[in-house]
């Protein structure tokens, strides 16, 4: 999310792959762990997995759950009602440019200084659309 981008935030990241020895008479045999579960889904083949099972893509385009200054609250309605229908996947914005700050943005623009939004109709708006997401 937006906030683990910032400096001297904590990242949380997969654990690391870990290799340990073993002894045999037939010697040395490494082993190694598998690391955790990421939660992302991945390319296998001509298809895509979720934690090594087979995950199938049913969704639409959902640009607007983070753009039309829903609450939380409605953010995770609408996200819980997208499940309901069969939706497994939504695409989102993650950009959103202006000229004239109002509303919810990402990135404002004066002449050809940018300004990146990252207050509460910003970023922080967006960390909330990935955190109902992920909710729901």
């Amino acid at each position: 999310w937006y906030w683990q981008c910032l400096p001297g935030a904590t990242v949380t990241s997969p654990l690391p792959t870990t290799t340990h020895s073993t002894t045999s008479s037939s010697g040395t045999t490494p082993t190694v762990s598998q690391p955790a579960s990421t939660g992302f889904v991945k390319v296998s083949g001509t298809g895509f997995t979720l934690n090594g099972q087979k995950y199938t893509v049913v969704g639409g385009n959902s640009y607007w759950v983070g753009l039309t200054g829903l609450s939380t609250t409605s953010m995770n309605k609408a996200f819980a009602d997208i499940a309901a229908a069969g939706g497994t996947t939504v695409r989102t914005w993650g950009f959103n440019e202006v000229t004239s700050p109002n509303g919810d943005y990402y990135q404002s623009w004066s002449g050809s200084s940018p300004t990146v939004n990252t207050g509460s109709t910003g970023l922080l708006n967006f960390d909330n659309v990935v955190a109902a997401a992920k909710a729901n």
